[in-house]
C-alpha cells in the first residue's frame, strides 16, 4: 500500500490554487500519488476545455535581518538552485516568513506569505542567468529579499542584476495569466 503524503508548500498552494479557480468554473486541483514525483507537484485541470496545467512547488528558506545596517531587507528568502524543466506550465515559489511590528521588531502572532509565479520560459531565463562563480559554475542558490511594509520583491544574490524587482511576479499579479492558459 502506498502511504499519501504532500508537502506542505505544496499543499497550501492547492488550497489556494482551489479558492480562485473553483469547482463552479468546472476546475479541480489533483496532486500526484507519489511524493517523488518528477516534474510537477500539482495539476489544475479545467474540466469543459480538457486543459490541463502541471505546476512545479519550490519553497524557501526564510531568514529575518534584524540588523538593517547588514541588508536593504528585512527578509530574505534563499532557495537552492534546482535544474529546469519543461514540461511544468508553471513554477510557483512559496516564500512564508514571521510577521513582526515594524517599529519594535517584535515578533506577532501570525506568519506571512509571498508566493513568486513564473511561467516556465520565465523560470528558463530566471535559472540560465543565474551568476557564474569563480570556479565557471552557477551559483548554488539565489535570494530574494523583501522589506515588513511592502509589497516590492526584489533578486538579491545570484542575479547579474542584484536589486531587480520581481513583484510583477507575486502570484495576486499572475493570476489572469494562469487563467490565459486555459483560453
Amino acid at each position: 500500500m502506498n502511504n499519501f503524503s504532500i508537502q506542505y508548500p505544496a499543499y497550501h498552494i492547492a488550497g489556494i490554487l482551489q479558492n480562485d479557480f473553483p469547482k463552479r468554473d468546472d476546475f479541480s486541483v489533483s496532486i500526484p500519488l507519489s511524493r517523488q514525483r518528477k516534474y510537477y507537484d500539482l495539476l489544475l485541470h479545467k474540466a469543459d476545455s480538457k486543459k490541463c496545467l502541471a505546476i512545479q512547488v519550490e519553497s524557501s528558506r526564510t531568514y529575518v535581518n534584524t540588523n538593517a545596517a547588514d541588508s536593504d531587507y528585512h527578509y530574505t528568502a534563499w532557495l537552492n538552485n534546482f535544474p529546469h524543466n519543461s514540461y511544468s506550465g508553471f513554477y510557483l515559489i512559496f516564500i512564508p516568513f514571521p510577521l513582526f511590528d515594524s517599529n519594535t521588531f517584535r515578533r506577532r502572532a501570525g506568519q506571512g506569505l509571498h508566493i513568486l509565479v513564473f511561467d516556465t520560459n520565465e523560470m528558463q531565463t530566471l535559472l540560465s542567468n543565474i551568476k557564474i562563480t569563480k570556479k565557471g559554475t552557477p551559483d548554488k542558490f539565489f535570494y530574494f529579499g523583501f522589506n515588513i511594509n511592502d509589497n516590492r520583491i526584489f533578486g538579491t544574490r545570484g542575479f547579474e542584476n542584484s536589486g531587480q524587482e520581481f513583484t510583477s511576479n507575486l502570484y495576486p499579479n499572475k493570476l489572469n495569466q494562469i487563467r490565459q492558459a486555459f483560453q
